[in-house]
């Protein structure tokens, strides 16, 4: 049995489009989850493997991004510190170790990049 193009545009069309991948560039608007005022915004760049908080962008304050596995970004890990961000989730863990321990959760959303 030959289909008739009809039909195959008509069985494309019923699967709808490819997933499209998430963005490589975007920044995180985050609140803090223990506080009502707390609010952050990061500029992420996964190609460059480089994220800064926005607003503090200078070539030497862009840090390096750790690491990429799956869906969380390891955005820093050294000394006592580690920061991670989970794209399905969209949470961000802050934990230091330095002196005083810490742990905070912040509640992000992805937004249009705003270069460094």
């Amino acid at each position: 049995m030959r289909l008739k193009p009809v039909a195959v545009l008509g069985l494309w069309l019923a699967a709808g489009p490819a997933a499209a991948a998430p963005p490589a560039k975007f920044d995180l608007v985050c609140r803090d989850t223990a506080r009502s005022s707390g609010v952050t915004r990061l500029s992420v760049d996964l190609k460059a493997m480089r994220w800064c908080r926005t607003g503090y962008c200078k070539p030497y304050r862009r840090w390096k991004i750790k690491r990429i596995s799956g869906r969380q970004v390891m955005l820093r890990e050294e000394g006592g510190t580690r920061i991670v961000y989970d794209r399905r989730s969209g949470d961000y863990f802050h934990w230091s170790n330095g002196g005083k321990r810490t742990e905070r959760r912040w509640a992000c959303k992805e937004a249009p990049f705003t270069p460094f």
